[in-house]
């Protein structure tokens, strides 16, 4: 047996991971700038969930994200207190609660969809159209190549 540590593998992973985490804090740094200082990761994930104009039970968004009915709750109350949304009876169902933007949240979403767009502009202005296109196709393909993956 061996004392020496392995060299590390080169992957593709590091790329994407990389850019992943570049891509998320300028990102962040936008929408916080844009107003949003309460702005996270996290919470982006669960409004993600949130259908913008009628709303979702809560419970349905523990179940669409993945969160913790624990984490969901927290986060929730985190949103209403900084008026991003409101938590309502359900019509449908008065023993459930459904989560629904506010005129904030709705200006929310104008900031997220904004900071995205600059950062695609500003990444299509420094690669060229050519070369942004072929990136956006590759990325394409890679999910695709990912989806087809059975483990």
């Amino acid at each position: 047996m061996s004392n020496e540590t392995p060299e590390p593998v080169d992957h593709i992973g590091v790329e994407l991971w990389t850019a992943n985490r570049q891509w998320m804090e300028l990102f962040t740094a936008r929408v916080r700038a844009a107003g949003f200082p309460e702005f996270t990761i996290p919470r982006a994930n669960l409004l993600g969930h949130v259908d913008r104009t009628g709303g979702t039970r809560q419970a349905d968004l523990v179940a669409k994200s993945g969160f913790t009915k624990q984490a969901v709750n927290q986060m929730i109350r985190d949103l209403v207190e900084s008026g991003l949304v409101e938590l309502d009876v359900d019509p449908d169902d008065n023993r459930a609660k459904r989560i629904a933007f506010t005129r904030r949240g709705h200006e929310f979403f104008i900031a997220v969809d904004q900071a995205k767009v600059e950062i695609q502009e500003r990444l299509r202005m420094d690669l060229g159209d050519k070369r942004y296109d072929r990136l956006r196709a590759g990325l394409r393909e890679l999910l695709d190549a990912f989806r087809r993956f059975d483990g």
